[in-house]
């Protein structure tokens, strides 16, 4: 018994699982590059710089008062924690892809200065800032996944 094989079919196939298994890993690739920053001074949050894609940037330590020094203009992951922030003042944010996390400023009383935060996918998380009363800053927010 003869088998006749259809090359043609057989390798456009192949090409087509090829094609689905690449676009499957960029997906998870793409939320999974990039570095991991901590920040726990004001002089690291003056000095830093980044030029290529940011995983995870976590900014916590009681003496970080001024957000404004960061010019990057997305990140995967933002994590703001017991920080001595009264406003966070990041102009240039304008998008975080998988979370965004401020908890546990005590001194935190409004967030306007993320107004140019367009793009939330993923979560985002606001507790324990027992002196915030101003969400101004997420009015522009265009879409919230």
């Amino acid at each position: 018994m003869k088998f006749l094989i259809n090359y043609r079919a057989f390798f456009s196939l192949i090409a087509v699982i090829a094609v689905l298994f690449v676009s499957c890993q960029k997906t998870e690739n793409e939320l999974t590059t990039g570095e991991d920053y901590t920040l726990t001074s004001q002089a690291e949050v003056n000095a830093f710089k980044v030029a290529g894609d940011i995983r995870t940037l976590t900014i916590s330590g009681n003496d970080i008062t001024d957000l404004s020094p960061l010019q990057f203009k997305s990140a995967k992951n933002i994590v703001i924690e017991k920080t001595g922030l009264t406003d966070i003042n990041m102009r240039q944010l304008s998008a975080v892809t998988v979370s965004f996390v401020i908890q546990d400023n005590d001194l935190l009383t409004d967030i306007k200065g993320l107004d140019n935060l367009k793009f939330v996918n993923g979560s985002m998380l606001i507790q324990n800032n027992p002196l915030l009363t101003n969400l101004e800053g997420l009015l522009s927010l265009k879409i919230f996944k």
